[in-house]
């Protein structure tokens, strides 16, 4: 299955991003399971986090439906 939104990236030429405080640099490509699911796959340090690669598409639908913008979280205290 592939992701439609989501553009393809191998290992060997991987986003280059930072973390949101800019503390830590990480790596994002795309591959597949051996099920043949897409997967975003997030590289920081030695630490490797898979994704299903339909989370795009699930945040893209979501953002859509709210006007492009929504909260997702409030801090209470």
């Amino acid at each position: 299955m592939t992701a439609k939104l989501l553009p393809t990236r191998s290992k060997e030429d991987p986003w280059q991003l930072n973390t949101a405080p800019v503390t830590a640099e990480l790596t994002m490509h795309t591959d597949t399971n051996e099920e043949g699911v897409a997967l975003l796959v997030c590289t920081v340090g030695k630490t490797v986090l898979h994704y299903d690669a339909r989370c795009i598409e699930d945040l893209h639908g979501m953002l859509k439906k709210h006007g492009n913008w929504m909260d997702l979280g409030r801090f209470a205290g």
